[in-house]
């Protein structure tokens, strides 16, 4: 009869004897074969307690551990007959692995019993130990006894909700890292080595995000929930976790390198050299859960964990020059993804979530709190905000429902929130923004136009050209990205518009009768203006843009010449930018979006937030 011991390769494990429970009859042998790149060992105490997997080394130092040579090594003698069970004493495969124990040696990954005698043994893994078995010893003549096919039926029938269960482990694990503020300004990181599921039984042996970036001065903080290590090695060799050593008489001591069970943490910042190492962490490990380290160093840095590198647990982390601080950092599982920004008189920052439908306040002191929820979260997308004159809030909701698309009207208080006027389905309103008569101007993206909304909610089309037009076919979203970004300049004599498939911005006149004059190409550089979208005007002229396709922020002079201000780093997708006011007028607040990572289009774990820059001479 065979088992099969775990399941699953490289970093997704399943943790099971399968099947776990098996009926045999006196005089039978069972065969217990490894499937599975993680180790285990099958192991009949009759009746002891469990023992540890690694134990100190006797007379030694107090760092001085070696693997439990009950553990370790099988009870069997090299060649010698297959062991009987009758019940008593101490039978063990010791670690089964497909890897030889040295370099000639057949690999440890079968291990078989004979059972003489009736009666019902209990069996565990030791590296393991919540996973344990059952054998039920019938008499020589039963008759009532499983075949191979029946036994393999077994297996399969135990593995499939748990193959079910790794898969949603995978899919529905949360965003795998979550950001709250650090002191100076920095980030503190939050980030997962590995994740169990509810069973125990199914194990994804994985920093949850593989690459992060991060900024200067930031700080890492890793939770295992079950044993892992965080390993930093730069220009070493990766460490052993297991140092054999020959003895005069019997097997090799296996001594567990203290480096890699203890923690070596040589300075209060990492800065790109010497070895960094967790210590064993998790829910029952010595040294806690959570290991942190600061990054005071530019540079990209991998880790493992080095007890399951072999199997591929490996990240990296990569520190970039502190560029824009946050106001406030959101939270990627709730679906704060913010588009379009909007600055009350007081210097109140309203961000939308896109996704969600939630206007969120942010004071100038950084609280943040929820303002207002337009209906049909998750239906639609909030895009673009703006106050008119009156300090009314407006909003622009593209759902393709004529009972949501279209602008919405909040109160002061953010308590109420109504559709002020709809808009045709068949575009996508996008950026608004007030001329000086009062008179709302509208993006539509899809359309590549402009429609004017009077103070009652008359709706007419004020511009429409192929310059503002986005890329036929259109790219991954579905649809064309073209007019997005809009902004009158300080006289309102001009509309400005970026187009984001083109990498442009036109201009449209302002005539005097409030039409729409000629519609030119302000500026087009694709290198230098990548996937434009919000915009905004600082006192001297200077037009400032949200790069949404390239991770940037750029300035375009009122002669079209075009300067980055920041880019890379935290910035994700930034899809908007606003200036504040008073003392705060020179501080340019950016929606960092996120959307691409979002949507998978870019790899990289989504960081939403409103970040901040400060402008010498807007």
């Amino acid at each position: 009869m065979t088992v099969s011991v775990g399941s699953g390769r490289d970093t997704e494990v399943v943790i099971a004897f399968l099947p776990s429970m098996l009926s045999v009859r006196a005089g039978d042998t069972v065969t217990w074969k490894l499937n599975a790149d993680e180790i285990h060992t099958v192991s009949f105490l009759s009746g002891a307690p469990t023992p540890r997997f690694e134990r100190p080394i006797p007379d030694a130092g107090p760092t001085d551990f070696m693997l439990n040579p009950q553990a370790a090594f099988p009870t069997r003698a090299p060649g010698a007959p297959v062991e009987t069970c009758s019940g008593t004493g101490f039978a063990s495969s010791g670690t089964m692995s497909d890897v030889p124990p040295a370099p000639g040696a057949p690999p440890n990954n079968e291990f078989s019993l004979i059972f003489d005698t009736p009666g019902t043994y209990d069996f565990v893994c030791i590296i393991h130990p919540f996973q344990i078995g059952t054998i039920e010893v019938l008499a020589s003549n039963a008759q009532d006894v499983p075949s191979q096919a029946d036994i393999d039926a077994q297996a399969e029938a135990q593995l499939a909700p748990l193959l079910v269960e790794l898969e949603q482990i995978k899919q529905s694990s949360p965003i795998a890292v979550t950001q709250e503020a650090g002191p100076n300004g920095t980030t503190i990181w939050h980030e997962q080595a590995g994740t169990r599921g509810l069973s125990n039984f199914t194990e994804v042996f994985e920093f949850l995000a593989k690459d992060i970036t991060i900024q200067e001065g930031d700080t890492v903080v890793w939770t295992s929930p079950t044993f892992h290590t965080v390993t930093f090695h730069p220009g070493q060799d990766a460490p052993e976790f297991v140092v054999p050593e020959p003895q005069d008489a019997g097997p090799p001591l296996l001594r567990i390198n203290p480096a890699v069970l203890f923690p070596v943490k040589p300075a209060s910042e990492f800065n790109g050299t010497g070895y960094w190492n967790s210590g064993t962490i998790g829910l029952a490990a010595p040294f806690g859960t959570n290991f942190s380290m600061t990054f005071s160093q530019t540079g990209s840095f991998d880790y493992i964990c080095a007890l399951h590198v072999s199997m591929g647990m490996e990240g990296s982390v990569t520190v970039v020059e502190r560029q824009a601080p946050h106001t406030a950092l959101l939270d990627a599982n709730l679906f704060e993804y913010p588009e379009g920004l909007a600055i009350d008189g007081e210097g109140n920052i309203y961000a939308g979530m896109a996704p969600a439908g939630e206007i969120k306040k942010i004071t100038p002191s950084g609280d943040v709190a929820t303002y207002a929820q337009l209906p049909a979260p998750g239906a639609g997308f909030l895009v673009g905000m703006d106050f008119d004159a009156a300090g009314d809030l407006y909003a622009a909701m593209s759902s393709f429902d004529p009972e949501t698309h279209g602008i919405w009207k909040i109160s002061d208080d953010g308590a109420t929130t109504e559709l002020f006027d709809s808009l045709p389905v068949a575009g996508f309103p996008n950026v608004l923004a007030f001329n000086s008569d009062g008179e709302m101007f509208v993006t539509d993206t899809i359309g590549g136009g402009i429609w004017q909304v009077d103070s009652q909610g008359n709706v007419s089309t004020w511009a429409m050209d192929e310059s503002m037009i986005g890329a036929i076919p259109p790219g991954p979203l579905g649809f064309p990205i073209g007019a997005n970004g809009l902004a009158f300049d300080e006289g309102k004599t001009y509309v400005y518009v970026s187009v984001t498939d083109k990498s442009r911005i036109v201009r449209i006149l302002v005539e005097e009768d409030g039409s729409a004059g000629d519609v030119e190409v302000f500026v087009e550089d694709t290198a230098n203006l990548g996937g434009p979208d919000g915009l905004t005007f600082g006192p001297s002229g200077t037009l400032y843009v949200a790069l949404f396709g390239s991770d940037g922020v750029a300035m375009v002079s009122p002669s079209g010449e075009i300067s980055p201000i920041v880019s890379g780093g935290r910035l994700q997708n930034p899809s908007d930018v606003k200036f504040g006011i008073g003392d705060d007028s020179n501080t340019l607040y950016i929606a960092n979006f996120a959307a691409a990572r979002l949507l998978g289009l870019v790899p990289g774990t989504p960081l939403p937030g409103v970040l901040m820059t400060h402008i010498a001479t807007p």
